[in-house]
């Protein structure tokens, strides 16, 4: 279906990315690798979405060909910005990066959160505060 919504529309397919929760990677993994198999093929970027809200293994990353981690909003957005959370932050983005996935911070909402999150090479991070959107053009990510 996605390959004939790209033809119909004329739409790049690099330019593309689909999700895919942790839940969903493990619900019926036979059919989800040929799937993921199929749009990787096709040049579709393929992400993982709530990254480290799941209770699942992270030896099944591997497995998959995923383009890119999203470090999910309630790990990014903690209010007292609780240094446990940021060491799974790091852990993520450093994982990521040495399996040479794309890392996404999504739901910053604070300066300390954004500071940490570039210090830490997140490559997009997903400012939700209308406060930090509004100076967007002074944080040059």
């Amino acid at each position: 279906m996605v390959a004939a919504v790209l033809i119909e529309t004329g739409f790049p397919a690099r330019y593309l990315e689909l999700e895919i929760t942790e839940k969903g990677l493990k619900e019926n993994p036979g059919n989800i690798m040929e799937l993921l198999n199929k749009l990787d093929s096709q040049s579709i970027c393929l992400a993982i979405e709530h990254l480290g809200t799941g209770f699942s293994s992270l030896a099944y990353l591997k497995h998959f060909p995923l383009d890119v981690l999203k470090i999910d909003k309630s790990i990014i957005n903690d209010p007292s910005l609780r240094q446990d959370n940021m060491e799974i932050a790091s852990a993520i983005i450093a994982m990521g990066h040495i399996l040479g996935f794309k890392v996404h911070a999504e739901g910053v909402e604070t300066m300390a959160q954004l500071a940490f999150l570039q210090k830490k090479s997140a490559i997009l991070i997903k400012v939700t505060s209308k406060a930090l959107q509004s100076q967007r053009k002074l944080l040059l990510i």
